[in-house]
Protein backbone atom coordinates (compact mmCIF):
# COMPACT_ATOMS: atom_id res chain seq x y z
CA UNK A 1 0.00 0.00 0.00
CA UNK A 2 1.32 3.55 -0.86
CA UNK A 3 1.32 6.51 1.99
CA UNK A 4 0.36 10.08 0.54
CA UNK A 5 0.75 12.90 2.39
CA UNK A 6 -2.10 15.44 1.17
CA UNK A 7 -3.16 19.02 2.06
CA UNK A 8 -6.61 19.62 2.98
CA UNK A 9 -8.63 22.80 3.91
CA UNK A 10 -9.21 22.96 8.08
CA UNK A 11 -13.03 22.90 7.16
CA UNK A 12 -12.43 19.22 5.19
CA UNK A 13 -10.53 18.45 7.97
CA UNK A 14 -13.09 18.81 10.66
CA UNK A 15 -15.92 17.42 8.82
CA UNK A 16 -13.75 13.78 8.08
CA UNK A 17 -12.65 13.86 11.77
CA UNK A 18 -16.52 13.82 12.76
CA UNK A 19 -17.56 11.26 9.95
CA UNK A 20 -14.57 9.37 11.34
CA UNK A 21 -15.77 9.50 14.98
CA UNK A 22 -19.61 9.47 14.28
CA UNK A 23 -18.77 6.32 11.81
CA UNK A 24 -16.09 4.85 13.99
CA UNK A 25 -14.03 4.17 11.06
CA UNK A 26 -10.30 5.35 10.21
CA UNK A 27 -10.16 8.80 8.33
CA UNK A 28 -7.85 6.65 5.74
CA UNK A 29 -10.66 4.30 5.20
CA UNK A 30 -12.99 7.31 4.26
CA UNK A 31 -10.85 9.29 2.03
CA UNK A 32 -9.75 5.83 0.00
CA UNK A 33 -13.52 5.00 0.00
CA UNK A 34 -14.65 8.80 -1.23
CA UNK A 35 -11.36 8.48 -3.88
CA UNK A 36 -12.77 5.68 -4.96
CA UNK A 37 -15.67 6.51 -5.39
CA UNK A 38 -14.78 9.76 -7.28
CA UNK A 39 -12.12 7.95 -9.97
CA UNK A 40 -15.14 5.28 -10.75
CA UNK A 41 -17.45 7.97 -11.78
CA UNK A 42 -14.71 9.30 -14.37
CA UNK A 43 -13.15 6.03 -15.29
CA UNK A 44 -16.00 2.90 -15.22
CA UNK A 45 -14.85 -0.54 -14.42
CA UNK A 46 -15.23 -2.23 -17.55
CA UNK A 47 -16.29 -5.44 -15.79
CA UNK A 48 -19.64 -3.57 -13.54
CA UNK A 49 -20.64 -1.92 -16.74
CA UNK A 50 -20.66 -5.46 -18.21
CA UNK A 51 -22.70 -6.74 -15.69
CA UNK A 52 -24.82 -3.85 -15.21
CA UNK A 53 -25.46 -4.23 -19.42
CA UNK A 54 -26.41 -7.87 -18.78
CA UNK A 55 -28.49 -7.42 -15.59
CA UNK A 56 -30.67 -4.58 -17.86
CA UNK A 57 -30.96 -7.00 -21.13
CA UNK A 58 -28.78 -4.01 -22.83
CA UNK A 59 -26.24 -7.05 -23.28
Amino acid sequence: MTELTIRLPDELHRKVCQVSEINHISIDEIIAASLAQKLFLIIPDPYLEERAKRATGEG
